[in-house]
């Protein structure tokens, strides 16, 4: 499967799952993994399905995969749009 689909599959079990956590609030603890490459980051926004699917493994491979096709995330900003 490729990175993309990967990538798909989670944004959408992370939104069914949300742990009781706002989507913004999901979406910062995924981008500040990706920018630190650490998993514990993100790890407490994902229930125990997505945890065993979305392994730290699969996070570092996932994340390496990024950076070398777009490089290091410098910033971010959230646009509130209601």
């Amino acid at each position: 499967m490729s990175r993309v689909g990967i990538l798909l599959i989670f944004m959408l079990l992370t939104r069914i799952s949300v742990n009781d956590a706002s989507y913004s609030t999901i979406a910062e603890a995924f981008l500040n993994s990706l920018k630190s490459g650490d998993y514990s980051v993100l790890k407490p926004c994902l229930d125990e399905d997505m945890v065993k699917v979305f392994s730290e493994e699969r996070f570092k491979a996932f994340r390496n995969d990024i950076l070398s096709k777009y490089g290091f995330i410098k910033d971010y900003k959230f646009i509130r749009e209601e």
